[in-house]
C-alpha cells in the first residue's frame, strides 16, 4: 500500500494537534515519503520510542555530519567577520569596490550551506505500521461501500404487479 518510511516535520504552534496514540498537543507530524500516501501527528515521546519508531541510522549520521558542518561554517564565519573588521579598522580609506566584492562572496556561501536541510526519517514498529495500514484499508472499504450503495440499481425495483396477477400475462396455468 504505502512504504514504512515516514519524515518527521513540524507545523506551526496554532496547527498542533493531538498525538496518534495518547492524544497529547503536539507539532510533529510523521508524513510518508509517498506524497499525500498518510501522515498523522506523533509527539516527541513516542519519536523517542524504539517500540513506536526507530530513526534510520543513515539519516542519523547524515543529519549530524550537517550538524557539524554548520557549526564548522560559523565558526569559520566569526572568524572572517573578525578578520575583516581589523582590516576595516587598519584601513579607514579602504576602497568601495572591495568590500563590495567581499559581501558578495559571504552571500553566495551562506545558501549553499542552507540549500538542503535533511529532516529526520522513522521507520514504524511493526504493529504500528499495520495498524497504519489497517486503517487506511477500512476507510478505503468504506468509500467503496458508500459508492456502492449510493447506485441506484444496487437492489432490486419493487415489484409494480398485483400479487395475484403474474407479472408475465399468463393465469399461473401450465400447458
Amino acid at each position: 500500500m504505502f512504504s514504512n518510511n515516514y519524515i518527521q516535520r513540524r507545523t506551526a504552534p496554532e496547527n498542533e494537534r493531538g498525538c496518534f496514540l495518547c492524544h497529547k498537543p503536539t507539532t510533529s507530524v510523521l508524513v510518508n515519503e509517498i506524497p499525500e500516501a498518510d501522515h498523522f501527528y506523533a509527539c516527541d515521546v513516542h519519536l523517542n520510542d524504539p517500540g513506536f519508531a526507530t530513526q534510520d541510522s543513515n539519516n542519523l549520521k547524515e543529519i549530524e555530519s550537517q550538524n557539524t558542518r554548520q557549526k564548522e561554517f560559523l565558526e569559520l564565519k566569526a572568524k572572517w567577520d573578525s578578520n575583516q573588521k581589523k582590516k576595516d579598522s587598519d584601513k579607514p580609506n579602504k576602497d568601495k569596490e572591495g568590500s563590495e566584492h567581499a559581501s558578495e562572496a559571504e552571500v553566495s556561501v551562506e545558501p549553499a550551506l542552507q540549500e538542503r536541510k535533511i529532516k529526520p526519517l522513522y521507520h514504524l514498529n511493526r504493529g504500528v505500521y499495520n495498524l497504519r495500514v489497517g486503517t487506511h484499508r477500512k476507510a478505503a472499504d468504506q468509500q467503496r461501500l458508500q459508492k456502492m450503495l449510493s447506485q441506484p440499481d444496487l437492489f432490486p425495483s419493487v415489484p409494480t404487479h398485483k400479487p395475484s396477477q403474474n407479472p408475465k400475462g399468463s393465469n399461473g396455468k401450465k400447458a
